[in-house]
């Protein structure tokens, strides 16, 4: 029979360890997009599919969405991210 007051059986590593800080969090889906769908061809409509396929609800916000400031800005972003998941 089962008993809720009986103790349970031991596991290794339960509870987990904590970690040494919080995970950071990740690139937005925006982001993403701009890293993954931006390139030198860069037809609106194909853009637009791929923004929303990778999870960005369409290019309207902004009117050029892989102009060279947001692009680095996005690849930097990304950079960054995989930068302190080494860290940790």
């Amino acid at each position: 029979p089962i008993n809720p007051s009986r103790p349970g059986h031991p596991v290794q590593n339960f509870p987990a360890p904590p970690t040494r800080r919080p995970p950071s969090k990740p690139p937005s889906p925006c982001v993403w997009a701009v890293v993954q769908c931006c390139g030198t061809q860069n037809d609106p409509k194909r853009l637009n599919n791929c923004f929303e396929y990778v999870g960005c609800p369409g290019v309207n916000w902004d009117p050029s969405p892989c102009r060279g400031s947001v692009a680095d800005a996005a690849r930097e972003e990304v950079v960054q991210y995989y930068a302190s998941a080494d860290q940790a």
